[in-house]
């Protein structure tokens, strides 16, 4: 039942931000009855448990999520100054990079990362290996990949 309340809570916040209504009481109301429906059809395939509802993580993963935000930004102005200077800076590469430390959820965690950060693809994942696509050769330094996987290790969003 708390993890119910936690689920509808989070569901609400995040539906609110979202939408951006705060004055207009029938699509509150709407979202209300939403959030409660997902809620019940979660509660009815027993879905809302440690594994479906880790709120306990949240404080952990936040920070990652702002640590992650940070990088895109700086990824973001790197591939912007690529695309304003002359194209010769342009050297695409596909390279590997291992992580056998991470569960399968955090493999998925790691490649999402790695794609949502601007510059770099990934188009495989197998087993611990991912092969990712850079734009430049600054892209291709698997450090930074490290350091996502450290720190994707040590929120606990490997866990799965």
């Amino acid at each position: 039942m708390v993890r119910s309340i936690g689920l509808f809570l989070a569901l609400a916040v995040i539906w609110l931000l979202l939408s951006g209504y705060f004055d207009n009481p029938l699509i509150l109301s709407f979202g209300a009855l939403s959030c409660a429906l997902t809620v019940w059809i979660a509660h009815r395939m027993d879905l809302v448990d440690q594994e479906g509802v880790p709120y306990h993580l949240a404080p952990r993963i936040v920070g990652y999520w702002l640590w992650l935000f940070r990088e895109i930004v700086t990824s973001s102005i790197a591939v912007t100054r690529v695309a304003f200077s002359n194209m010769e800076t342009v050297r695409p590469q596909i390279f590997r990079y291992r992580a056998p430390n991470l569960s399968e959820v955090g493999l998925v965690t790691l490649a999402n990362s790695i794609t949502l950060t601007p510059g770099t693809v990934v188009l495989e994942l197998n087993d611990d290996e991912l092969m990712i696509h850079a734009l430049t050769t600054d892209a291709a330094d698997p450090e930074p990949i490290a350091e996502m996987d450290r720190r994707i290790e040590k929120s606990g969003a490997n866990r799965g």
